[in-house]
Order: C-alpha cells, then sequence, then structure tokens
C-alpha cells in the first residue's frame, strides 16, 4: 500500500498538532509563546483538515472521517475569528 505524500504530511501535522495544543493549553494566556503556539496549532490543524479531503482510499470516497474533519475545521475557524475579531 502506497502512502504517498499527501499522507505523510497529513500525519505529521496531526501529530505536531497534538502535542502544541497540549502546549497552548498549558501556556499563560496571552503571552507571546502561546500566542506563536497557538498560531502554529492552527496552521497544522487547518492543513490536517483540508488535506484529509485529498485522501479517499479508505473509503472511496466521502467518509465518516471527512464529515469529522468538516466539524473540526468549523471549530478550529471559529475559534481563530474569535481571537481575531474580539
Amino acid at each position: 500500500m502506497e502512502i504517498g505524500i499527501l499522507g505523510i504530511t497529513h500525519t505529521a501535522a496531526a501529530l505536531a498538532a497534538i502535542p502544541l495544543g497540549a502546549a497552548v493549553l498549558m501556556r499563560r494566556k496571552g503571552d507571546g509563546l502561546h500566542r506563536r503556539l497557538g498560531q502554529l496549532f492552527v496552521v497544522l490543524m487547518v492543513y490536517t483538515n483540508v488535506s484529509s479531503f485529498g485522501i479517499t482510499r479508505l473509503f472511496g470516497g466521502f467518509g465518516i472521517f471527512h464529515a469529522l474533519a468538516l466539524v473540526s475545521l468549523a471549530s478550529i475557524l471559529a475559534g481563530f475569528f474569535a481571537v481575531r475579531l474580539r
């Protein structure tokens, strides 16, 4: 089974986002490192969610993970815009 560059970068972004998200939650809200880590987390999560739509071999098309990616993407973007527009 060939994974491909999309699958590799998708997985790498998701695996990097997990500890980054934890680090953001552990930092004091609003300090510089909290903000930078949060921005990187958002970029990684948006890439993870968007790239998931190019991975169709598992279900042969749109599957449950794509639906969950839409929910995740909506959540990430809602949080991003809530912070940016406050």
